[in-house]
């Protein structure tokens, strides 16, 4: 993990957390300082108001963003890249 200014480091457990009970509203992604992926995931769910597909793609997007969190090794202060 690098601290250089512009990583992405973010704490694990609140990662995961967020991503959990906020996903479909890409809080977690926001938390992670990626606005653009957040924004994304909030206009797909929102867009599943009128259809019900795009609902599929947003939770996929979630459960691939948990898992992947979920797999990454932390380093020694529970951070890991996001």
């Amino acid at each position: 993990m690098s601290n250089e200014v512009g990583a992405h480091t973010v704490n694990k457990v609140i990662y995961l957390v967020l991503t959990v009970c906020l996903g479909p509203w890409g809080v977690h992604k926001f938390y992670a300082r990626r606005p653009i992926a957040g924004v994304l995931i909030v206009l797909i769910s929102c867009s599943a108001l009128l259809l019900i597909f795009p609902i599929f793609i947003s939770l996929v997007w979630v459960v691939i963003s948990f898992v992947k969190a979920l797999l990454t090794p932390a380093d020694s202060a529970g951070n890991i890249e996001a």
